[in-house]
């Protein structure tokens, strides 16, 4: 189970009584809202209120900004006109979920654990384990800095190459306050560990070639070789060849880790 799916279960079982808003629901409420908004309300943005496009940018900007915190987000932004529209989209949005709607993000950082423990208690062991995490948003660090406690004990599993030194700080911190004992292990590679996996990787069979050779299969020597590689892919099929990005799709692994971080290299990469 992925950590999402874990907030919303959770979250969802404590308040039975709300509705869950997903990625579509939820570009449903902005195009809505755009749509109603005053030329006061969205400025510059005002001739494009209807336009996919932008629907599609306000609604990544605020679940970044559920996801990261406002105040990274707003600091990230390009300029002012950016960061009033966002603020404008999410103060509309708090209005249209008052009491009766969540998100995921809300399951997150509006989760009480006093709630949810004698329901994880029932539902879970004692043990909590935790793999697959490149980093954590600051969403995902109130969420398991509430839950961790819960556990008797929490194994973790995070690659040092990838994680945010300042954030980790910052979560760890948050366990301390709760008197959650840290204790690390590092996994050094060797001969006698990698071997199994080795042999795993190697022995695939002989290659299928398809049909029309419409697949293809590249590796990567780590995940933001793949990241800027896939975005280049993308950027020359779209200018090259002439395809529209709505004909293009990205499956991820972990949506809820990458697609930020994914959106923004493909804004940010460069022709070569």
């Amino acid at each position: 189970m992925v950590i999402d799916q874990f907030a919303d279960e959770v979250y969802g079982h404590t308040h039975q009584e709300m509705m869950y808003v997903d990625k579509h629901l939820l570009n449903v409420f902005i195009a809505n809202i755009l749509g109603s908004a005053t030329q006061k309300d969205l400025g510059p943005f005002y001739p494009l209120k209807d336009s996919p496009g932008l629907i599609a940018f306000v609604a990544e900007a605020v679940m970044q900004a559920k996801d990261e915190g406002e105040a990274a987000l707003m600091a990230r932004s390009a300029n002012d006109t950016a960061r009033s529209l966002v603020k404008y989209a999410l103060r509309e949005l708090d209005t249209v979920y008052r009491a009766k709607l969540y998100d995921t993000f809300d399951a997150y950082v509006k989760i009480d654990p006093e709630e949810i423990k004698d329901y994880l208690a029932s539902r879970c062991s004692k043990t909590l384990f935790l793999d697959g995490f490149t980093n954590l948003s600051w969403a995902q660090m109130i969420f398991l800095s509430k839950v961790i406690p819960l556990f008797q004990e929490t194994f973790m599993t995070l690659d040092p190459v990838y994680v945010d030194r300042e954030r980790w700080s910052k979560f760890l911190e948050s366990l301390s306050i709760q008197s959650v004992k840290v204790l690390y292990e590092g996994a050094a590679s060797s001969p006698k560990a990698a071997g199994p996996l080795e042999r795993l990787l190697k022995d695939q069979g002989p290659t299928v070639k398809l049909e029309g050779d419409f697949i293809q299969i590249a590796c990567f020597k780590d995940p933001e070789a793949e990241l800027i590689q896939v975005c280049r892919d993308i950027k020359r099929r779209i200018v090259d060849d002439g395809m529209k990005p709505g004909e293009i799709a990205v499956v991820l692994n972990n949506f809820s880790e990458r697609a930020g971080e994914f959106s923004r290299k493909l804004r940010n990469i460069k022709f070569q």
